[in-house]
């Protein structure tokens, strides 16, 4: 029987350290991910942007529940993500 890696595997498959001096912390209680995207209100007709997405436990579950999922972990992407519009209303 296969089983699904632990966060700490997770983060060592990637390669990913988590670094205290950027107040970085990982998600890894699976039900609060669910609960997460549930109270979200994402819905299958919706695009989800995931900033810092760290092992992938909530960017799983937000892919079970949206059309497509966008996972941005490079910061400056993530600054430029958060600052521009994702809808632009065009001037008739």
């Amino acid at each position: 029987m296969k089983t699904t890696p632990s966060l700490r595997e997770r983060l060592r498959i990637y390669g990913i350290t988590p670094r205290k001096s950027l107040g970085q912390n990982f998600l890894t209680d699976t039900t609060l991910a669910q609960r997460i995207v549930t109270l979200s209100g994402v819905t299958a007709q919706d695009v989800a942007i995931e900033i810092g997405p760290g092992a992938g436990a909530l960017t799983h579950y937000l892919a079970l529940a949206a059309r497509h999922v966008i996972a941005e972990k490079e910061a400056a992407a993530a600054s430029a993500a958060a600052t521009t519009p994702i809808v632009q209303s065009q001037a008739e």
